[in-house]
């Protein structure tokens, strides 16, 4: 069977398709057998089941107490939203100067698209996988069926089991693999609309017919019998993407790094020629490379062709097809060059793929709750209906077979005489440690969970000035923290894919319907107009020989996009993090170490203007703040909390001449406190004083 790196001249042209159907065939059985023999992937669909409620027993008599306090479930919900509820201080940062136009703008395209596209829901399934599971993925991918064909950048939360790796190590990033396969369920008739060539060929997977119903409940009774993996083996692959009963194909897309070199004697174009990703591929030490012109300005000039140019896949390589036919067999379609998937694991272990999940942990201690819970339950029904005993001879059949203790007001005749009589009898009472244990066990889980310092922070009546910032440090439990890095570090390969996407598929009309002027660049108008990526001509400033306008816009995009990285502060992700960052800042403000359009770019103020010199540091910003003030000043209108000029006097009402005259006590003169008042109604709201004087 040939090797992914020799696939593209491993089959004679007339049996090709059938070679790759074959090949594809082969890789998702190893993709298939490695999962199966990860120790979480037997546990997935248990997990599952656990976490929609099925928790008892199946053969539990029905006589017995029958009820789930689903505190599993309730813990994974806090989990996703306190990773959800994100704020993270994230952005792209250039060292290049001449290049901090295209900066700010994807900067503000980044968070636009986070917001418009409700991202941040679609990274809440992402991360429910994740601690569900163990393991949990995100497709970052360009749908251009999305706005009637305008398309958009999205996020496709994806099942672990349907990501076959090939060539995996246990790294932990799905980029050091040789190759990945996506298993998703797709209508056949979208198939056959977007590859018409192959309609013939396309058909479902799952059509609903008598002999897919009896499977199906031949199935579930083999579940009983034979473990949920071997079930799911004998089943085969299918995608978790679609309503089961609704018809659907089976779609695979392969991405595998194919370093096949051309051995063509004349270079080939790749990909639709009509595509941002089309590109030439040379054959090996071609010599007719072009290579601009002469010192004459006349006559071409050619040179010898790099190994890299005779490469046919130099971004990789996409295979899209179904078990019948290969829909598309072609380059990568994304200038980034990586798999266009990220990985997300809440609790990596260095010696599995797929990770630990948090409701596994959970299980025993949730088995145990609901058992203590059902106990409770049933010795209440003991004492709402107790035993009753009787002489047989005492009770008539009639009447005995009438009575229920729980009915209350029951009055009863017996004969003395003929025997013993009726006689109630109730149970002993529950051990006092039974509450107690209930109560520990609900706590244990919480601690798994990571999530009592969230509890206790919410129960904070007032955080004191002083240590507030070690109270939120405090707060965020090292589990949670480990959590956030873990968020951190899945995002980063989101960003990565976000910032080259943005200038692949971002043209000049996109950007300016979503941000108005401020989408537009100054290249936006060079030789390639309507484009973030430069075309530079030899005389333009800062011209370098990558960005030269004879160059394609993907040639040069694979240096321009590298001159962006994309960052994120540690510990930045979640909202906890981001209270004490903004009180820190109203720290420093009040030690005037920031100036005021720092603080309100922290504090999300809109509206907050710009320093007169556009400065973008603290210290210039801090002068352009002194000489306004003295300007304000000197009009008689010098804000308050703005220092006096030097060797001049404090106006009245400002901070310096804080005095004892009536009113309320100036602002910034104490440290920060978050305190709990009443409006004009009534209800509770929460405010920061800064004056020492709690306000009003």
């Amino acid at each position: 069977m040939s090797d992914i790196f020799n696939l593209s001249t491993a089959f004679p042209e007339d049996t090709y398709e059938d070679g790759v159907l074959l090949w594809l065939d082969q890789k998702i059985k190893e993709g298939e057998a490695l999962l199966k023999d990860d120790p979480a992937y037997d546990e997935m669909d248990k997990s599952i089941s656990f976490i929609m409620g099925e928790q008892l027993p199946a053969d539990r008599p029905d006589v017995l107490s029958n009820v789930t306090n689903n505190i599993t479930k309730t813990l994974l919900n806090q989990t996703v939203a306190t990773l959800t509820d994100i704020h993270p201080v994230f952005g792209f940062k250039t060292f290049n100067p001449n290049f901090k136009d295209q900066e700010e703008v994807l900067i503000k395209l980044a968070q636009c698209w986070w917001v418009n596209g409700f991202n941040d829901l679609k990274l809440a399934d992402v991360i429910k996988y994740s601690a569900g599971v163990g393991t949990g993925y995100a497709e970052i991918a360009w749908d251009a069926s999305l706005y009637n064909g305008t398309g958009d950048i999205v996020i496709r939360p994806l099942d672990p089991r349907n990501v076959l790796p090939i060539g995996p190590n246990l790294s932990g990033n799905i980029q050091d693999w040789q190759g990945v396969i996506i298993c998703t369920a797709k209508d056949p008739n979208e198939l056959k609309v977007r590859f018409p060539d192959k309609s013939h060929r396309i058909k479902a997977d799952n059509e609903p017919s008598l002999l897919n119903r009896a499977w199906s409940r031949t199935r579930k009774a083999m579940t009983s019998i034979f473990s949920a993996s071997a079930v799911d083996y004998l089943n085969g692959t299918q995608g978790r993407n679609m309503p089961r009963k609704t018809p659907t194909t089976d779609v695979f897309t392969t991405y595998i790094k194919d370093r096949t070199l051309y051995m063509g004697s004349e270079p080939k174009v790749m990909g639709d020629p009509e595509t941002t990703w089309s590109y030439t591929v040379y054959p090996i030490n071609y010599p007719f490379v072009p290579d601009g012109v002469e010192q004459d300005g006349m006559t071409p000039r050619f040179r010898k062709a790099s190994l890299e140019e005779s490469k046919l896949y130099p971004r990789g390589r996409m295979i899209i097809s179904t078990r019948m036919c290969v829909l598309y067999d072609g380059p990568n379609p994304y200038w980034h060059g990586m798999f266009p998937i990220s990985r997300l694991c809440l609790d990596p272990m260095p010696w599995t793929l797929l990770g630990n999940s948090l409701v596994k942990d959970l299980m025993p201690l949730q088995q145990a709750h609901n058992e203590m819970l059902n106990g409770i339950l049933d010795h209440i029904r003991k004492l709402l209906r107790p035993a009753v005993v009787a002489d047989k001879k005492s009770v008539a059949d009639s009447i005995w077979n009438r009575l229920d203790s729980r009915l209350p007001g029951v009055k009863l005749k017996t004969n003395m005489t003929a025997g013993k009589g009726i006689e109630f009898v109730s149970p002993e009472p529950l051990p006092d440690y039974t509450f107690e244990t209930l109560q520990w066990l609900e706590s244990e889980m919480n601690v798994h969970a990571g999530t009592p310092a969230m509890t206790n922070l919410m129960q904070l009546q007032q955080v004191p000035g002083e240590d507030t910032i070690e109270k939120m440090k405090e707060a965020l439990s090292p589990v949670l923290r480990l959590k956030g890095r873990m968020m951190e570090y899945f995002l980063r390969d989101v960003g990565e894919m976000v910032k080259s996407n943005f200038f692949q598929f971002y043209n000049l009309p996109r950007r300016v319907a979503m941000l108005g002027e401020a989408g537009v660049a100054f290249n936006d108008f060079d030789f390639d107009p309507g484009s973030m990526i430069p075309s530079l001509s030899q005389e333009d400033p800062g011209y370098t020989p990558e960005l030269d306008k004879r160059l394609s816009r993907s040639q040069r995009a694979q240096w321009f996009h590298k001159n962006f990285s994309f960052t994120i502060t540690p510990n930045s992700l979640l909202a906890i993090s981001q209270i004490s960052r903004k009180l820190m800042y109203l720290q420093l403000r009040q030690l005037q170490l920031v100036d005021r359009w720092t603080l309100y770019e922290v504090l999300e103020v809109p509206n907050g203007g710009t320093p007169p010199s556009g400065a973008e540091d603290i210290t210039t910003r801090l002068m352009d703040e002194m000489t306004l003030s003295a300007m304000m000043m000197g009009g008689g209108m010098m804000g308050a909390g703005a220092p006096p000029p030097e060797g001049g006097e404090a106006p009245p009402g400002s901070p310096q001449d804080a005095g004892s005259g009536p009113g309320r006590d100036p602002s910034f003169q104490k440290s920060p406190v978050l305190l709990n008042k009443k409006d004009e109604l009534g209800l509770p709201r929460q405010t920061i004083s800064t004056s020492g004087s709690g306000g009003s």
